[in-house]
């Protein structure tokens, strides 16, 4: 597995798996026992990158990210951070 080359790709790798599980469970609850009939993928994944640009503000907050996904993964592979 890719370990990273610096912290905030280290966080990122990290965090990824966690919020689309939950993402994920929340989107399926509301299908599943709820009164929500259809699931809402671009809901979705408008929610992990809100989760993910929220977590990389708190944990780097000099690194205002506000920007396309792909923008923000190539900002992030080519930062050199260390912590």
């Amino acid at each position: 597995m890719n370990q990273g080359t610096n912290a905030m790709q280290r966080m990122i790798i990290q965090v990824v798996p966690i919020v689309i599980c939950w993402e994920l469970w929340k989107e399926r609850c509301p299908c599943r026992y709820g009164t929500q009939k259809r699931f809402y993928p671009r809901k979705m994944e408008h929610q992990i990158c809100w989760n993910l640009k929220a977590a990389m503000d708190k944990t780097f907050p000099l690194y205002k990210i506000d920007m396309r996904w792909k923008d923000t993964c190539e900002l992030i592979e080519n930062r050199k951070i260390e912590t």
